[in-house]
């Protein structure tokens, strides 16, 4: 090849070319040098060629043109920055030359930023993660270059509250030899910041050691902000599902849960990171039980649905609210146990308000009219001479009027209008004096007594306090009639009332927190139907053939003008126990 033709390639290769004195000073370099990293012929001319290098002194310089290996370096940019190169040293026809060709991952990257297909900010950093050079797009947004690459300066334009998270993850990046990204805002050259995703991939020699990192930072601005926007929109909807009264969770179309609120781990007694992601029917059961068909309609019939259902692994009444949405279901719900509690109560004291009054009223007006039967009857029995016929007529009328009368008295109890005489009495003591007379009522059944000693007294009339125990233990005694070994118990106790056990309990009368005494009176007998057990205090009420309905009527009519209440528990063929409170004094 002539002299032409090897000055023609040395001019015009993409590769450096220079020739070199014997102390490896540059000489003459070709255009490349310019092109490539900005440096002018005269700018090199004379200037040692370590002095541009990093990554290998004079020794390995030495041995690289004694040995014709070639050796991976970074050759100083004009404008500060390093690229990397394999350098080669060679002797050519008795003159020293050097030839330096970018390595695969500089190549790479300066082919795609003149070809321009790279719309992100492009850089390159060497193994141990200093920046060595940026794109174009890199300097037009920040308006910086790595002038100091053996720092971090880099890390001058990420914002100060992402600085140190992306700091480390690109500290670990270049200790472990993985891939690097984080999402931090960089500042622009106005001083304003966007979001950009950072992500960087080791390049590695054919050995697999890292000797450069490629990476990217692709702006993310617009799509960070509708993130944090929704973000921000979900915090605020999860504010004001956790501060609502009502229970609240969602599920999604696989019937998982996707959210719960605090109310509703609380009533379902659940905590959300156990059933978060979790079929509902877990918690509902996977039965075909109201609960399940009601959901199913509300999501496969896109429809909203109410309805309120006992729950009975909490005994709790609860109110469903489920709402359609495109992802599942949102479903709002409430505990309505104590409501309907507090209804059915308002339900008896009307019920009962009512019936007494007009209890009451009949049973007055009844009372003057007896009073003027029987005491006509009776003055004119007076004014008979013996062995008139008509004296057992007369007879027969004053006893029908004086059982009618004591029908009256208890109807009168019943409206709490009867004459009480009120006083201090310690109910132990009460039933312990009747208990010859109630053992004569019962007949054969046994009567077991459990009586409390030192009990609380309490505000009550005696004789209508017998009267309530007597028409108790002739309730008991026809439930029980001829079971052989039937049994009725009298127990007498104390018992503090608060508001959980009135939350638990339905009871007849009026009943406040506080401590109590109670006369509690049980059978063995046959039970109460449930479908009956409403109405038992009803006046007039009976399932005796000779009965009139009036014994319960009237106690619980006596309860409550002690301001007492009256509560019943009641299973079939095993028995009913009454129990009746009233305020310790």
């Amino acid at each position: 090849m002539n002299s032409a033709c090897l000055r023609h390639f040395f001019e015009h290769s993409a590769d450096l070319l220079a020739t070199l004195s014997s102390d490896l000073k540059l000489r003459q370099t070709n255009a490349a040098w310019q092109t490539v990293l900005g440096w002018d012929g005269e700018q090199l001319s004379g200037r040692p060629l370590e002095s541009l290098l990093r990554g290998a002194d004079g020794a390995a310089l030495q041995q690289a043109l004694e040995t014709h290996e070639a050796l991976e370096v970074s050759i100083a940019h004009r404008g500060g920055s390093y690229r990397n190169f394999s350098l080669s040293l060679a002797k050519v026809d008795g003159e020293l030359c050097c030839a330096a060709r970018a390595s695969p991952g500089e190549a790479y990257l300066a082919n795609q930023i003149l070809a321009g297909s790279i719309p992100h900010l492009v850089w390159l950093a060497a193994r141990d993660g200093v920046p060595q050079y940026v794109d174009q797009h890199w300097r037009d947004f920040t308006g910086w270059e790595p002038q100091q690459p053996e720092t971090k300066q880099w890390l001058t334009a990420v914002h100060p509250d992402d600085r140190a998270e992306a700091g480390n993850l690109w500290t670990r990046a270049t200790g472990e030899g993985g891939p690097f990204q984080a999402q931090c805002r960089l500042r622009s050259k106005s001083g304003d910041y966007r979001w950009f995703l950072a992500s960087a991939l080791p390049l590695r020699s054919p050995h697999g050691d890292v000797h450069h990192w490629l990476g990217t930072c692709t702006d993310i601005h617009e799509l960070r902000q509708a993130q944090d926007a929704r973000e921000a929109q979900s915090r605020g909807l999860a504010t004001i599902l956790e501060s609502i009264t009502d229970s609240f969770f969602a599920v999604d179309r696989g019937w998982c849960f996707t959210y719960l609120n605090n109310q509703a781990e609380r009533m379902l007694q659940v905590r959300r990171e156990d059933v978060l992601g979790r079929s509902i029917w877990n918690v509902f059961g996977s039965g075909d039980g109201p609960f399940k068909q009601y959901f199913r309609d509300a999501m496969e019939r896109s429809i909203l649905t109410e309805f309120e259902e006992f729950y009975e692994p909490l005994q709790l009444w609860i109110e469903v609210r489920a709402y359609p949405t495109p992802d599942g279901l949102a479903v709002y719900f409430r505990d309505t146990t104590e409501k309907r509690r507090l209804a059915e109560q308002l339900r008896e004291s009307t019920k009962l308000e009512i019936t007494g009054i007009l209890a009451g009223g009949v049973a007055h007006d009844f009372n003057n009219l007896l009073t003027g039967i029987i005491g006509n009857a009776s003055l004119a029995q007076s004014m008979l001479r013996d062995g008139e016929p008509i004296d057992h007529m007369l007879a027969a009328i004053v006893h029908s009027g004086e059982r009618a009368a004591a029908l009256t008295r208890q109807l009168l109890e019943y409206s709490g209008r009867g004459h009480f005489v009120i006083g201090k009495v310690d109910v132990s003591a009460l039933v312990a004096q009747v208990q010859p007379l109630i053992q004569t009522a019962a007949g054969k059944i046994k009567i077991r007594l459990v009586l409390g000693s030192h009990l609380p007294l309490v505000e009550a009339d005696d004789a209508q306090l017998r009267q309530v125990l007597f028409n108790l233990i002739i309730n008991a005694s026809e439930a029980i009639g001829d079971t052989p070994g039937g049994v009725i118990e009298i127990h007498t106790f104390a018992l503090e009332v608060d508001a959980a056990w009135l939350r638990d309990h339905v009871v007849h009368g009026t009943l406040n927190p506080g401590r109590h005494v109670c006369l509690q009176v049980s059978d063995s007998g046959c039970g109460i139907d449930p479908a009956i057990l409403g109405r038992i205090f009803d006046p007039f009420f009976t399932t005796k053939f000779t009965g009139r309905g009036l014994g319960l009527a009237a106690a619980a009519g006596i309860i409550r003008s002690h301001r007492g209440a009256m509560l019943v528990e009641s299973t079939p063929r095993q028995g009913t126990t009454f129990q009746i409170f009233f305020a310790a004094l």
